[in-house]
């Protein structure tokens, strides 16, 4: 069986990477010799076995002992082999194939390879035609068919399947992660490669990335600043969109019993052989939500409308594809407030007035748009490879109050200060990359990014501010056998407020037939947001500034991880444990530093140390399929530098995905998630650093899935949050001493998590 192993992944794993075809060439069944190889690369498939079938009523069945078996050798050759019957050839990561007799009418036959025998490819930070198995850093990526098998909307509900991700939720704020003990302030989140602006208390909110037209998520752990500059610290998340789909579209309706549905219409079509429009839109509609036994206007989980668009027209040809694309979101949430009364008199006679009591309520909505235009270029340039973007990205969030009479109904705007107000930031950014092969052994990536951004509104200091920078990086992929590949990154940056330094990474990978084994050093650079910056914000519940003396976030971090791609007869098993350090100085969190005025800021408050491992078990199949994943981190916060008190906490995450194909129709799929011993990290009005603990926390989802009339009509039916969790109970000194700005505090304070058990149903229509 070893030996079998040892031939099977002899070579790389392109030999299951090639299409999906068979061809038959020119020859005379069962003279001379017959060479197996793998479609697309042409590789020779060593260890296949070739065996007679007797036909019995017209179907084909194997002959009785092994009489008449042979197997290909270590080039992929079989010197004899039966002939006049129907055989059939196996060999482990390919799909049987039978052939009738006098078919084979060349000296070689192609075979396709098994679905999860084939490698993912992945885009972000890596050299063109990289996969997962050849990336020098680890990556996760969630394919298409994992967002559509539980009916996932938005990128939160497909994180949620992540160990090394946490996910938090804001009643106002939206849902916003951190990664490897790092905040979200941390993780860089692209769309194709562009960042993604708008961070509301330094989290990118979740909801408001839909899934419509994302054809993968790749999510890569630990820095990437060399690639794609600040911000990633802890990881990056790419949402990689379709392009270059074949003609047709599809209509998905989901609808869940806690009030919320969407509708999406998706096309592509062909305008000339060079010429493909892709358009996309959907609607969705929450009407909010609160815990049973809550009274009262005000919901927990706020209602909100969304909608999303996009549009691309892309052009193939001379070796490049250029495109140009549009995509908007424009997004409402309400914020209702409780029933309220005052008392407004009004005269009963000449004589007498009367007091009336008059139910009014206090109602904010919060208007949130996002607008990405962007022009995409990518192909073959010379001897190397081109790939590029020029975007403007514009995010805007109004907030408006209003003072609702319950009685007539009318309304009246709310003049108060801080209860209306506008921010909006907008950015130009432009990346080109160039993947030029050097040797047979080596290849360079050559890049260059600027980026201006401002912050408009007032909240801003001066109403308006800017911030630029601009780099040049590079990276080298050296391979000098078949076992080492060795990836030197740099960036040098250019910062219009800050002195950045250079920024250098090293990756290294070992394989060895199943084995692989991954090291890696980076450092990570994070330049203060305009917001850190320059917020400011006062009203009666708020008082918070920015601060221009912010120095930036410097780190290093460390990985290693072993890996192992065992495949079997039936399935492809993956075993790996990695392990990771991330060591962040001046890191910068907002504190309070007058406990008089409860006066807000952001500071450099110290250093911040995580260390973890994350343990994960695969087994991928065509007929049931496991992944399991344990993540172990402890992390130290230190206020001062020269203060010798840390914060320390430790935590552990898991979660299990499970897919059963019960037949070509019909699947289920299981997901679950726990925390336990996640923490709180803030100031209490009095201006202490203290801690909280929250509760443990379990997230389960079932889901069935049925696909009917030759795949046109997908029907999925799931249950979310089977044992009913919402909330995590806080328990620690930060619970009964104060609250911070953000946070709900108070005793016996809880943060909400989830809403209720939901059952969600989607309906989906493929049409040509």
């Amino acid at each position: 069986m070893l030996r079998l192993l040892r031939r099977t992944f002899k070579g790389t794993w392109g030999r299951a990477q090639g299409a999906v075809t068979l061809c038959l060439l020119t020859a005379t069944a069962g003279s001379g010799q017959l060479t197996l190889r793998s479609a697309g690369d042409q590789l020779p498939v060593p260890g296949a076995t070739i065996r007679p079938l007797a036909s019995v009523a017209g179907e084909a069945s194997v002959a009785g002992g092994g009489e008449g078996v042979v197997a290909s050798d270590g080039q992929g050759q079989v010197w004899a082999w039966p002939e006049g019957k129907v055989m059939e050839i196996r060999a482990i990561g390919f799909e049987p194939l039978v052939l009738e007799p006098d078919t084979v009418q060349g000296s070689e036959v192609w075979l396709q390879p098994a679905t999860y025998a084939i490698a993912s490819a992945v885009v972000t930070g890596q050299f063109s035609g990289r996969t997962v198995r050849d990336a020098a850093q680890s990556i996760q990526v969630i394919p298409r068919q994992d967002i559509d098998r539980i009916g996932a909307v938005s990128l939160r509900d497909i994180l949620l399947t992540q160990s090394t991700v946490n996910v938090s939720q804001d009643a106002q704020l939206g849902s916003g992660l951190s990664m490897l003990g790092l905040s979200g302030q941390h993780v860089q989140v692209l769309i194709d490669g562009l960042p993604v602006i708008g961070r509301v208390d330094g989290n990118i909110d979740l909801d408001q990335l839909p899934l419509d037209n994302v054809r993968q998520v790749e999510i890569v752990e630990g820095p990437m600043s060399v690639e794609y500059g600040s911000e990633a610290i802890a990881g990056t998340i790419n949402l990689i969109t379709e392009g270059g789909q074949t003609p047709g579209g599809s209509a998905r309706v989901i609808g869940e019993t806690i009030g919320r549905s969407q509708v999406m219409v998706n096309h592509t079509a062909s305008l000339s052989p060079s010429l493909q429009l892709e358009s996309q839109g959907s609607r969705l509609f929450f009407n909010g939500y609160n815990p049973p036994g809550t009274e009262g206007r005000q919901q927990l989980w706020k209602p909100k409308t969304q909608l999303n668009g996009s549009l691309r027209l892309s052009r193939k040809g001379d070796g490049l594809r250029i495109s140009g694309a549009l995509n908007a979101m424009h997004e409402t949430l309400y914020n209702d407030g409780n029933v309220q009364y005052r008392n407004i008199t009004r005269p009963i006679s000449d004589t007498l007035i009367g007091v009336y009591a008059t139910p009014f309520a206090q109602d904010s909505r919060f208007v949130t748009e996002r607008y990405i235009s962007r022009v995409d270029v990518d192909g073959q340039v010379g001897k190397g490879r081109i790939d590029g973007f020029a975007a403007h990205n514009f995010y805007r969030r109004q907030r408006i109050t209003e003072l609702l009479n319950l009685s007539d109904l009318s309304v009246t705007a709310l003049g108060d200060p801080g209860m209306n107000d506008t921010a909006v930031f907008a950015s130009w950014h432009s990346r080109v990359t160039y993947d030029l092969p050097l040797h047979a052994t080596a290849q360079l990536l050559m890049g260059a990014d600027g980026q201006h951004e401002t912050a408009q509104g007032e909240r801003i200091v001066g109403q308006r501010q800017t911030l630029s920078n601009g780099a040049t990086f590079g990276a080298l992929e050296w391979a000098p056998n078949a076992r080492w590949l060795v990836r030197p990154g740099l960036r040098a940056i250019w910062n219009s407020a800050y002195n950045a330094p250079l920024i250098p990474s090293l990756h290294v990978r070992w394989r060895r037939n199943v084995h692989s084994v991954r090291a890696s050093f980076a450092r990570g650079f994070r330049a203060p947001e305009l917001k850190e910056l320059y917020f400011l914000f006062v009203d009666i519940n708020h008082n918070i500034e920015g601060s221009a003396a912010l120095r930036a976030e410097v780190s290093e971090s460390w990985q290693a991880g072993y890996s192992a791609d065992i495949l079997t007869e039936r399935a492809l098993i993956r075993p790996a444990v990695r392990v990771f350090h991330n060591d962040v100085n001046d890191l910068i969190e907002l504190g309070l530093i007058d406990a008089e005025t409860q006066l807000y800021t952001y500071l450099n408050v110290g250093r911040s140390v995580a260390s973890g491992i994350t343990t994960s078990f695969d087994r991928a199949a065509d007929r049931w399929s496991i992944r399991g994943q344990v993540t172990g981190l402890k992390r130290r916060v230190w206020l001062s530098e020269s203060d010798s008190l840390s914060f320390d906490n430790t935590s552990i995450q898991s979660a299990i995905s499970a897919d059963f194909r019960a037949s070509d129709r019909l699947s289920l799929t299981l997901q679950a998630n726990h925390e336990a011993r996640q923490t709180l990290l803030q100031q209490s009005d009095e201006g202490a650093w203290q801690q909280a603990i929250l509760s443990p926390n379990l997230q389960v989802a079932l889901f069935g899935n049925l696909a009917m009339l030759k795949d046109r009509l997908s029907i999925r039916v799931g249950v979310n949050n089977l044992f009913n969790i919402t909330q995590r109970t806080m328990t620690g000194e930060l619970v009964n001493s104060g609250n911070g700005p953000h946070n709900g505090g108070g005793a016996g304070a809880s943060q909400p998590v989830a809403m209720g058990r939901t059952v969600r149903i989607a309906l989906q229509w493929n049409f040509e």
